[in-house]
Parts: C-alpha cells; structure tokens; sequence
C-alpha cells in the first residue's frame, strides 16, 4: 500500500505570491549523496555540485525567481528563494488545483529544481537511484528579522554539522 503523504503547505496560502521562501530538501533515505563536512566546510561530491549548479541556474529558468543564500549539505539542502514578479497574485490561487501544481507556484519551481539534479545525475554520473524524499519543507519568511535569522542559520550550517538533527551521528535528543 502506498505510503500516505500529509500536505505540509498552509491552507489557503498562496504560494505563486512574490516573498522569500526558505525551503530544504532532504535525499531519500537522508543517504550522503552531496558530500561530507570536515573542519566546518562542506566538502562536495560530483552530485553535490550538481545540486549547487542546478540551485544557481533557476534564475534563468524563470524570471520571477531569485536565488539567495544556500548551502549544499551532506544529505539535504537548504536555500532562500524569493518570487517576485512585476504583478503579484493578488488572489488566493490554490498551489495544486485539481492534483495538479500551479505552474510558477513555489512547488512548482522545487520541482523543476529536483528533477533537473535528477535528470543531471542520470545522465552525466550515471546515478539511478532516486536522489530526494518525495517532498520538501518551506517556511514562508515574514519580515527582516526572520530573513536575517535563517540566512544565518544557513549559513553556519556546516559549521554546526556536529548538533543537525539530519546528522545520524548526533544523538537523538532525551
């Protein structure tokens, strides 16, 4: 039986709106496909910099997307990416209507993002199996303050590699 996926994004939340979006994406399995932290650096595999180029390369797939900080860990992704077009979506616009998602939607974008390291991966290292969990996490960023505090936390990922719950060497917490 098909495993059940709970819908993780907010109800009645528009997410082609222009805003900072602070997503991750995790590997199936959390597996170490992107790398390996030594001395608080990542240190990246062929895959890794995959994702690190198919990251900076959404700016050109659409205009109305902007890629700000980010950080290519060993098994999962972090990245801030703002939407902004000339017109907002000044209505509520479901980000999936009818199954389907919303082209320009912020899950929209993910999913090119995901599919274009997969794509990557098959084709120029021979990897197979899949690479990502079948979703992401977003946090829509409210103000400056909340922007400051996750490009930070993004920032200094690797240097705190040691506490990250997606880490297996760190114990769970009691």
């Amino acid at each position: 039986m098909p495993e059940c996926r709970k819908d993780v994004r907010l109800p009645h939340y528009d997410y082609r709106a222009n805003g900072e979006y602070f997503v991750t994406v995790c590997t199936r399995l959390r597996w170490f496909l992107f790398g390996k932290i030594e001395d608080g650096s990542v240190i990246h595999t062929p895959l890794g910099r995959v994702v690190e180029s198919e990251w900076n390369d959404l700016s050109r797939h659409y205009d109305h997307v902007v890629c700000d900080v980010s950080v290519v860990m060993p098994n999962h992704f972090h990245g801030i990416i703002i939407l902004s077009r000339a017109e907002d979506t000044a209505s509520y616009v479901a980000t999936r209507r009818f199954g389907q998602i919303q082209a320009g939607s912020l899950s929209s974008v993910i999913r090119s993002f995901k599919a274009g390291v997969t794509r990557r991966a098959r084709m120029e290292l021979g990897i197979i199996e899949q690479v990502w969990q079948p979703n992401f996490y977003e946090h829509v960023i409210r103000n400056d303050e909340d922007l400051y505090n996750i490009r930070k936390y993004i920032q200094e990922n690797p240097l705190k590699w040691e506490l990250d719950a997606e880490n297996p060497a760190h114990p769970p917490d009691s």
